[in-house]
């Protein structure tokens, strides 16, 4: 992917694709989310099943949240998730299996997988 298609925050910390704030946008419109309310971007730990990644739309900031803008979408990233998130990209994908968004390049997701799995298998 070139780096034309991508739209870069300003201070570097995830990268999201063009055709996912496309499809981002869409969602606004089609739900009449305000533009007031921004994109929030998370990630949690799944356990053994490996990490969750939380998109949804907000209104409010809160003081541990990093905001930035890119191409007019205000983004909005708690600061335990800027910590696995920062360089990562966001991207809206469609192939034979389906579309949807998909972060690639997490850094340090081996902090949030689960050792605790004592059946050796995700929801067992």
């Amino acid at each position: 992917m070139s780096n034309e298609s991508l739209n870069k925050s300003k201070n570097g910390q995830i990268e999201i694709t063009a055709k996912a704030v496309e499809e981002i946008q869409k969602i606004r419109g089609q739900n009449n989310i305000p533009t007031t309310h921004g994109l929030r971007l998370g990630i949690k730990s799944g356990g053994c099943c490996g990490p969750s990644y939380l998109l949804g739309f907000e209104e409010n900031v809160n003081e541990i949240d990093s905001v930035f803008e890119t191409n007019g979408l205000k983004v909005i990233v708690d600061n335990n998730s800027i910590h696995f998130l920062a360089g990562a990209q966001l991207d809206f994908v469609e192939n034979e299996h389906g579309s949807g968004f998909a972060f690639q390049n997490v850094k340090n997701l081996h902090e949030l997988e689960g050792s605790h799995c004592e059946s050796g298998s995700c929801g067992s």
